[in-house]
């Protein structure tokens, strides 16, 4: 059951210690986890307390580095009637869940990702041949250290968002080294063919 705390009408903040800010609405704690919807973001996970820096409702800060600064007990609790509206239902809950597992494997693969081969591959040129190559078979391969979120019952929403965010990662690690690998290249023809212009000159320039 998710505790729902409410003081009144406004616009809540989450920041957390990473250096992320977001505005919308703090929905209530469940399992120990803070659960916040911010505006314009469909897919949100729930946060630690100690991933928190801050959250404020309706200008009060409830959480700071972590710890609570109110009494959870001493708040506000919506009853089961007044939370009628924001209760989700079973096709919203599985939505909801999806949501969560397919952001939990975008964060994953974010923090699996190492740029320095795919880049290498932009700035040699393969990923003239591997971006359209991802496209069309994509592979990845999910490490060991993930086993136990696959197998769960959200382990297909999660390998979803973890493949196709670590194509992207690839990608668009691929097309900076190609990016670098053209200005180099471009650089090294306009200093090849000013030098040559110049030996040009010294040889058959002439004098006058």
């Amino acid at each position: 059951m998710i505790l729902f705390i409410s003081f009144g009408f406004g616009q809540d903040v989450l920041i957390l210690k990473k250096g992320a800010s977001y505005e919308g609405e703090f929905l209530g704690i469940k399992s120990g986890k803070v659960h916040f919807q911010p505006t314009n973001v469909s897919v949100f996970k729930p946060r630690r307390l100690n991933e928190i820096r801050e959250l404020t409702q309706s200008g009060q800060t409830l959480i700071q580095n972590g710890k609570w600064l109110v009494d959870k007990e001493a708040l506000s609790i919506k009853s089961e009637g007044q939370n009628a509206g924001v209760e989700f239902s079973s096709k919203d809950e599985a939505k909801r869940q999806f949501s969560m597992n397919y952001q939990m494997g975008i964060e994953a693969a974010n923090e699996d990702f190492s740029p320095t081969l795919s880049y290498r591959a932009g700035c040699s040129g393969l990923g003239l041949y591997l971006i359209p190559l991802n496209a069309i078979a994509p592979y990845v391969k999910i490490p060991k250290k993930h086993n136990q979120i696959l197998t769960s019952n959200g382990g297909d929403d999660f390998r979803k968002g973890y493949k196709k965010e670590l194509i992207d990662l690839r990608n668009e690690s691929m097309k900076k080294g190609l990016t670098h690998l053209f200005i180099g290249a471009g650089l090294w023809f306009v200093v090849i063919g000013f030098e040559g212009y110049q030996i040009w000159g010294f040889f058959f320039g002439g004098s006058r």
